[in-house]
């Protein structure tokens, strides 16, 4: 029995997260509606992973390659805040392949870097400190507790009856 190292682990968690990703987004009506306080939908939170995505791949880029990157003057909320708006008038279909194209190069980035590297410590996008690991999972965990809020309103696509 072979066992994985922490790079394999980590390239199939993301494989398999992005495939239940994609079959639930094929049922999910995009124009939908799931934080009401927001008015963020379902098209909008994917623009919101897309966002952090594309920040954990140049943070893990950086680290590979010796260096390190953070969010310029980083602050949650006008972080969420500006990207949803640079985003928010994009059609849903282009929003979605952005998304599942910037997981295809963060499952990349993951399978270029060592166990080793994937367990030290790094500068997070938001300047904060951790495992690369760490980030990884948490990335991921952040996709689920979405997908969970778009289920939990019921944002499925109306079927033909």
């Amino acid at each position: 029995m072979q066992v994985m190292n922490e790079t394999q682990r980590l390239f199939q968690l993301l494989s398999e997260n992005y495939a239940q990703a994609a079959a639930e987004l094929a049922n999910f009506d995009p124009s939908a509606v799931v934080y009401a306080e927001s008015g963020w939908r379902v098209q909008d939170i994917m623009s919101h992973l897309l966002a952090w995505d594309t920040e954990v791949v140049r943070a893990l880029k950086a680290y590979r390659d010796g260096g390190s990157y953070r969010i310029p003057d980083y602050e949650l909320e006008r972080f969420n805040h500006a990207r949803y708006e640079e985003r928010k008038n994009q059609p849903s279909e282009q929003v979605y392949v952005d998304w599942f194209d910037m997981r295809e190069q963060l499952k990349i980035v993951v399978a270029t870097m060592t166990p080793d590297q994937l367990a030290g410590e790094m500068t997070n996008p938001s300047g904060r400190r951790g495992k690369a690991n760490d980030l990884i999972e948490e990335i991921t965990s952040h996709q689920l507790e979405h997908f969970a809020d778009i289920r939990a309103v019921g944002a499925w696509c109306a079927k033909p009856s």
